[in-house]
């Protein structure tokens, strides 16, 4: 397994050991912190105007959610960024993902990948190392 330091907000750490939700051989993850910060500039980036993302007391008091929720597209940015990081900063021929359950703020994800036959497989995780998101990609 290779690991290595990413930042995304305010905090980055080192993760090692297995990555939760793994499929195939070699496995590779990222660790990042979503903060509020992040969250309203993806927001402002993407034009998504959806209070969920940067408005806590909407998405808590109205929405009934715990957090923040983590926008969709950014997690798969993320998952492509690492696919295209582990291939020599080669972009995915092919990258298919999706949405497996909302993602919060204030807690640390990750960012997996797992190496197969046909390129790799890819998920995004939560702190309780629930998958988030599921994705493949292929060169």
């Amino acid at each position: 397994m290779t690991s290595s330091i990413a930042r995304c907000g305010g905090r980055a750490e080192r993760h090692a050991g297995k990555a939760a939700g793994s499929t195939g051989g070699r496995q590779h993850s990222e660790r990042h912190l979503a903060d509020p910060v992040l969250l309203f500039r993806y927001s402002a980036l993407t034009f998504n105007g959806h209070r969920i993302h940067y408005d806590r007391d909407y998405v808590t008091k109205v929405e009934g959610y715990p957090g923040l929720i983590v926008h969709g597209p950014l997690q798969a940015a993320l998952l492509i960024e690492l696919a295209a990081k582990l291939h020599g900063g080669k972009a995915p021929a092919t990258f298919v993902y999706r949405g497996l359950q909302p993602l919060f703020d204030g807690a640390e994800f990750s960012v997996n990948a797992s190496d197969v036959s046909s390129g790799l497989d890819l998920w995004a995780a939560n702190a309780q190392g629930e998958p988030t998101m599921r994705g493949t990609a292929t060169w």
